[in-house]
């Protein structure tokens, strides 16, 4: 039984009610029931262990709630259109809200016009086969779905879903010192600390931008990583792998620090906008002929890290990599010419390690 009881905000009264939506499956058939109105959560788990017993015991209870799409709740006819709308909701507070929105761009982009009017549980083994030849963002959405529809009762087709491994695009944009070094001096002064603050960490920008002041030991030299400034709810989520992190301040990073006004407590460390440093590193590309992004910062400091030596695991943890194995992708591609041993970021800058 999927029992997700959930709270929100009466407009007019500004109280607080509760909304259930049950789903089960009883001998076979699919039931969902939806209710919203309850004063507390114990009303509406109660309400749903009511009707869970009604419908066992042979009864019969009217959904309150038209059902959604032409096959309304029969999960034998709903299209993959149907699915992924429902699957949609079910994440809802299960999954990030940036996780939720690269998904529906992908799905409405690549697998909606090739699958979407399709009945899910008539899939055939071409159709699917179909899917797992095309882009491997595609591919991956389609995993996510296989993986998810059991859990909201739907039916599974009888083909097999069985894509060849994903292979992701290898190919990494990194800066060399010398083009650090030259992208620094290029960029307005305003943008000028945040780039070498993600250079010498490694950092997401999105963790960068959600950063305080609270979170720099300057005593100790060491970032808490606790939290990032999501681009879709505009507001603070815990980080991409979900935990927290500490990340040594080099001497690189603390001048990069020095340069900005002096905050206190939650003020951010950086209030600039996202949009704004992300167009004056594409001001760059033509210059550097490198497809310059913040993304491309983290791999810059990635790539210097094992060059110089550093071990993957460390490079990972810094990183805030979930599993070393992601990290590993960067030893196959980085050039041979460089010296083994350099700290990169210390040469590039003429400053102390960035790994410590």
């Amino acid at each position: 039984m999927q029992e997700n009881i959930t709270p929100y905000i009466v407009p007019k009264s500004g109280e607080t009610r509760f909304r259930v939506d049950l789903a089960f499956t009883h001998e076979g058939v699919f039931h969902r029931y939806r209710r919203q109105g309850f004063k507390t959560d114990k009303d509406g788990a109660k309400w749903a262990h009511k009707v869970e017993l009604t419908i066992m015991n042979g009864g019969r209870v009217e959904a309150k709630t038209k059902a959604g799409g032409p096959h309304g709740d029969d999960p034998r006819g709903w299209t993959v259109d149907d699915l992924f709308r429902r699957l949609c909701e079910h994440w809802q507070g299960r999954h990030k809200a940036s996780t939720i929105y690269c998904n529906s761009s992908t799905y409405k982009c690549s697998l909606s016009p090739a699958i979407g009017r399709k009945v899910f549980s008539q899939l055939s083994q071409r159709d699917l086969d179909g899917v797992g030849q095309g882009h491997w963002r595609a591919t991956l959405v389609m995993s996510t779905i296989w993986k998810h529809a059991p859990k909201i009762g739907a039916v599974m087709p009888t083909a097999t879903w069985n894509p060849p491994k994903v292979e992701k695009p290898q190919r990494l944009v990194f800066l060399e010192p010398d083009e650090a070094r030259r992208a620094h001096s290029l960029l307005p002064e305003v943008d000028r600390p945040l780039f070498l603050f993600l250079l010498g960490t490694g950092t997401r920008i999105s963790e960068a931008l959600g950063l305080q002041w609270q979170d720099l030991d300057f005593k100790r030299k060491v970032i808490h990583i606790d939290r990032q400034l999501s681009t879709f709810t505009k507001g603070f989520t815990t980080t991409k792998s979900g935990k927290s992190r500490v990340v040594p301040m080099s001497e690189t990073v603390e001048k990069a620090l020095s340069c900005l006004p002096a905050g206190l407590g939650e003020a951010l460390v950086f209030p600039s906008s996202r949009g704004r440093f992300t167009k004056a590193l594409r001001a760059l590309q033509p210059i550097l002929k490198k497809q310059l992004t913040a993304h491309a910062l983290r791999h810059t400091f990635a790539s210097w890290a094992i060059q110089a030596g550093v071990n993957i695991t460390v490079v990972a943890r810094v990183l805030g990599q979930s599993t070393s194995a992601v990290t590993e992708t960067y030893v196959h591609l980085l050039p041979k010419h460089l010296s083994e041993g350099v700290d990169a970021v210390s040469a590039a800058f003429s400053m102390p390690s960035v790994l410590s």
